[in-house]
């Protein structure tokens, strides 16, 4: 084997490691990584979004309002209850 084929095959062996490296250990870490960044802002803009609904919520059951699908789910219960 000539000198020039086993440089050739030590850079071609490095080369499949590297890829092998990135391809099932950074990459992998690269990803759970963006992904919990990503995960925790959704959960917090989630949070928020249920803040401001609760609060709205609030505001309603204040002035003795309902949600039309509540009622329409406690109305056929007691139909049902009544036999209806």
């Amino acid at each position: 084997m000539s000198k020039k084929q086993y440089i050739g095959i030590i850079i071609l062996t490095v080369m499949i490691l590297g890829f092998l490296f990135y391809w099932y250990e950074f990459r992998p870490s690269q990803i759970k990584k963006w992904c919990f960044i990503e995960a925790q802002e959704e959960a917090i803009k989630l949070l928020k979004t249920k803040a401001e609904i609760l609060e709205k919520y609030k505001e309603g059951a204040e002035r003795d309002l309902y949600l039309e699908d509540d009622f329409e789910y406690y109305y056929k219960n007691c139909l049902r209850k009544k036999g209806l």
